[in-house]
């Protein structure tokens, strides 16, 4: 009788690590506690607060446009 010779299949496993970029998270809280500050500054300021027509006078030179004579 003639042997039959077995063949041992072996299961090749890799094995894959993922790693993630460890982030830095300094930046993302700086940016955060910046636009809460923003929102803050939003949400309590009183709207009318200023005055907004001199503050529209001294902003016509950088729009291109001229000052009146009486300001």
């Amino acid at each position: 009788m003639r042997s039959a010779a077995v063949a041992r299949r072996r299961e090749l496993t890799v094995q894959v690590t993922l790693r993630l970029p460890t982030l830095d998270f300094w930046p993302l809280l700086l940016l955060g506690s910046v636009l809460l500050g923003c929102a803050w500054v939003l949400a309590t300021t009183e709207i009318g607060s200023g005055d907004y027509g001199q503050w529209l006078m001294t902003a016509r030179p950088y729009l291109g446009e001229s000052v009146p004579d009486y300001r």
